[in-house]
This record gives structure tokens, sequence and C-alpha cells, in this order.
């Protein structure tokens, strides 16, 4: 409706405007479907590019965290992967929240970088985001991280890593805790990292063939 009436950058609204329609619709289906943990939808997949819809996703958080520099990066091109586009856009906003929410506190300019790449040698594709916060909390258990209502947060649920691992678990994929060392070298160690995993399409399709 406004369109025509923005002189200053009228991609960048739009694009804005398309990722709330989106998201507002991602939170409708949250809201009726979270309302007990149990009932949590089963995902409808289809065959997407995973690393645009990282795009698209972060698109948002950049205009609404200013403050935070947001880095994207594709090691080696376009991956497609089968997945509900709803509920990882949920997944990634969930991590990418507990990253904001970790640099709050951060005496330094925070720094979120989401990588999408190939696990060389598997049959897998990921998502990695890191931060250069504080990391993960001291002596604590990572696994118990993904219970539901266990939060280190003052006014945490509890339920953001436990929905996130349940969506990955939805999609035959992996929640994982902190670089794993296949991803030391291009994510470091610098404050946390989370990363997800979904089985790669184009390895499963080119095995078939042979």
């Amino acid at each position: 409706k406004y369109l025509k009436q923005i002189s200053e950058d009228p991609d960048t609204f739009s694009q804005c405007t398309d990722t709330i329609i989106h998201h507002v619709g991602d939170i409708g289906r949250m809201v009726n479907e979270f309302s007990a943990f149990a009932r949590m939808p089963e995902p409808v997949m289809k065959q997407g590019n995973l690393a645009a819809l990282v795009r698209e996703t972060i698109v948002l958080q950049k205009h609404a965290h200013p403050g935070i520099k947001f880095e994207v990066t594709d090691e080696g091109g376009e991956f497609n992967a089968e997945f509900d586009a709803q509920q990882i856009r949920q997944a990634l906003t969930n991590i990418i929240q507990n990253s904001i929410d970790s640099l709050s506190s951060a005496d330094k300019q925070g720094r979120i970088r989401i990588v999408t790449g190939r696990r060389p040698s598997t049959k897998e594709v990921y998502i990695s985001v890191s931060d250069n916060g504080p990391g993960f909390p001291k002596n604590e258990d990572l696994s118990r991280l993904t219970e539901p209502y266990v939060t280190h947060k003052e006014k945490g649920t509890g339920l953001g890593l436990a929905i996130v691992k349940k969506i990955m678990d939805d999609h035959h994929g992996r929640l994982i805790l902190g670089a794993p060392e296949w991803l030391m070298n291009i994510v470091g160690n610098d404050g946390a990292t989370v990363v997800l995993t979904l089985p790669d399409v184009e390895s499963e399709m080119q095995q078939a063939v042979a």
C-alpha cells in the first residue's frame, strides 16, 4: 500500500515488509501449536534453497538490531535440502535470539556470524550461528540446555532450544551445541556456536543415480 510513497531505499522496505508478513504468519501458527509443547506441528517438507532461507531470515534481524554486526557466509555456494521453511526459520530465529540476549551485557560490539555449508565427506548440509559473547554457561552439561524449561535467562521460558531440537529431530537433522572439530577452522572458538544440520538432498540424489 505504501511502497509508492517510499522514496528512499524502496527495495529494503519491500524486503522487510515481506519478512514481517512471513514472521506474523509464523507467530500465529506457533501461538496455536505451541500452547502445549507436545503438540508441535508435523513439518511440511519441501525441497528448497537453504542459503536463501537463511538470508531471508537475517534481513529483519539486521534492521532490528543495528548495533550488532551480522555476517552471512555461504561456504561453497547454494545448498538444497528438504525442510519446512517456517520451522527452520523458527529454529534459526530462536538461536539468533539467544546470541542477541548473550550480547546485551557485553562491553564490546556484538558480532553474529551465520555460515551455511556442506560438511565434507558426509551427507549433511549445515547452518552455524556463532557470536562473540560470553559463551555457554560454565560447568554446564550442554545437553541439558535442550531440555524443556531449562534456562539461564532471567525471563527465559526454557523452550527455545527444546523447540529447536524437536524441529531438527523431526527433520532427521541434528542440533549441535559448541563448534565441532570439523567446523572449528571456519567459525573459531570465540563465544558460543550452535549448528543445525540437515540431510544433503544433492548427495542423496547423486548416490541414487550412481
